[in-house]
């Protein structure tokens, strides 16, 4: 019959759409070397493969509010900056070992010393600068270690003004109860203010961690912003004032290069012009040393400074 028809069809479509789902799921979990837990773990690895570097933080158990969000994002940038510089010195030493190559190759003539010798100073100034960036770098590594106290004292308190409120609802529960019982009488009766007493207990001790929770957080994070923040800017101002110094001094030396000092190829035959000594007690100058080309040798070419 058309009823019996539908049926099968509905059938074959329920199993085709169930080997779809688990096909794709063993794609994700199932086939893990770790047996898999359900699909939270799937999500959980998922989360995992796609962070870039950044701490894993990602809790399943408070997975749709994270008290502390903000100041963990705070501290991955922080993360961020030191990472970047780092890379950046790197960068400036392979800078500064690749013009020494090519001052070595490009520059070796004696009208280049002015050359060579802001290239060396250079070096000098660059690699104490990071020995200096080594410093701010490690004043990050002090902010993220207070903002991560911050952290973890927010989820605290959190975690304590949950269990503090679950403990009202406990409360509010056990009185209603008891209100019941009351009505009725009997074992009943004793047991829910047995069970009334228990909640009060038990709703008085996680007020009183709540309350020391919090206290502890107002207490510690202030301070722990401040350290961090203090560290950071003392090096950082170290760093750029050293920096500033060195980049004068840097900046001196390329100036002082002389642009008008360059060695010339002269054509052939031609002879550089010889530059008088001065005299000194009547005595005569140096003469001109004479050419050891004869006519019938070959034209030279040779390179003179100028």
């Amino acid at each position: 019959s058309i009823v019996a028809y539908i049926v099968v069809a509905l059938t074959s479509l329920i199993d085709c759409c169930m080997i779809f789902f688990f096909f794709f799921q063993a794609e994700d979990g199932i086939r893990d070397a770790q047996e898999s837990r359900g699909l939270g773990d799937v999500y959980k690895r998922q989360v995992s493969t796609q962070s870039t570097g950044k701490r894993f933080r990602f809790d399943m158990g408070n997975c749709c509010y994270n008290p502390a969000k903000t100041i963990e994002k705070t501290a991955d940038t922080t993360e961020d900056m030191a990472t970047n510089m780092e890379k950046g010195s790197k960068l400036e030493l392979e800078l500064i070992a690749n013009l020494e190559m090519m001052v070595s190759t490009h520059f070796a003539e004696d009208n280049s010393f002015d050359v060579q010798e802001a290239i060396r100073d250079f070096k000098e100034q660059t690699e104490a600068g990071c020995e200096q960036q080594a410093k701010m770098i490690q004043g990050f590594a002090v902010l993220n270690h207070q903002l991560d106290t911050i952290s973890c004292e927010t989820k605290r308190v959190n975690s304590a003004k949950n269990a503090f409120e679950k403990a009202q609802s406990n409360y509010s529960d056990a009185e209603k109860d008891l209100a019941k019982a009351n009505k009725v009488g009997g074992p009943k009766k004793n047991e829910a203010q047995k069970a009334k007493d228990v909640a009060l207990k038990d709703l008085t001790n996680k007020q009183e961690q709540y309350r020391v929770a919090k206290n502890q957080l107002e207490e510690t994070k202030k301070g722990c912003l401040k350290e961090g923040l203090t560290v950071v800017l003392v090096e950082a101002k170290a760093f750029h004032d050293a920096k500033s110094a060195s980049l004068a001094t840097v900046m001196a030396k390329v100036d002082a290069i002389d642009t008008a000092k360059f060695d010339v190829v002269l054509p052939p035959g031609e002879k550089a012009p010889q530059q008088a000594l001065p005299s000194s007690g009547g005595a005569q100058p140096a003469s001109t040393p004479k050419s050891t080309e004869t006519p019938d040798s070959p034209p030279s070419m040779g390179a003179t400074s100028v």
